[in-house]
């Protein structure tokens, strides 16, 4: 009888330590976060603009361009654009800290589409990829710095440069 006992125990306790385990999605896209797209800088075409290529993944071509633009802007704010002169820094120092302070910010700006405002174009850089229900896209997109920055500032999200 203890032996049964220890023996149903035992299974139980390996079936539950191999159970497969979701995780919540990172953003409201669901398993698509605009969070996990690769960034490189091209260029700076004119005073406080940046030119980035960004790559964006989703469940159909307009999904991932959306998460594309997105990770710019992301990238942008929060990780700096790794070899441009304007942002090679990030924005903003602490996502966590920011998100917290500035959430009505943060969601008008990726959920609402606000970062729109501040997109002088965006191209398709390559052929995009679909398949099995997921495609990827790699797009070249034009960001007007300044006004994000200033946007940023009047938000009260960053401190005005020099204060």
């Amino acid at each position: 009888m203890k032996i049964k006992i220890i023996s149903i125990v035992g299974i139980m306790f390996l079936l539950v330590s191999c159970s497969h385990k979701t995780s919540a999605p990172t953003t409201s896209s669901e398993s698509y976060s605009y969070r996990n797209g690769q960034i490189s800088f091209l260029r700076q075409d004119e005073q406080g603009t940046i030119v980035i290529r960004t790559n964006g993944f989703g469940k159909n071509i307009n999904d991932a361009s959306i998460n594309a633009q997105k990770s710019a802007f992301y990238n942008l704010i929060f990780k700096g654009i790794p070899g441009s002169s304007i942002a090679n820094v990030p924005m903003v120092s602490d996502e966590y800290d920011a998100y917290q302070k500035n959430e009505n910010y943060f969601n008008n700006l990726f959920d609402n589409g606000h970062y729109n405002t501040f997109m002088m174009y965006s191209n398709m850089a390559s052929e995009p990829n679909e398949s099995k229900g997921e495609a990827s896209v790699s797009i070249d997109v034009k960001i007007n710095y300044n006004s994000l920055r200033n946007d940023l500032e009047q938000n009260s999200v960053i401190r005005k440069f020099g204060y």
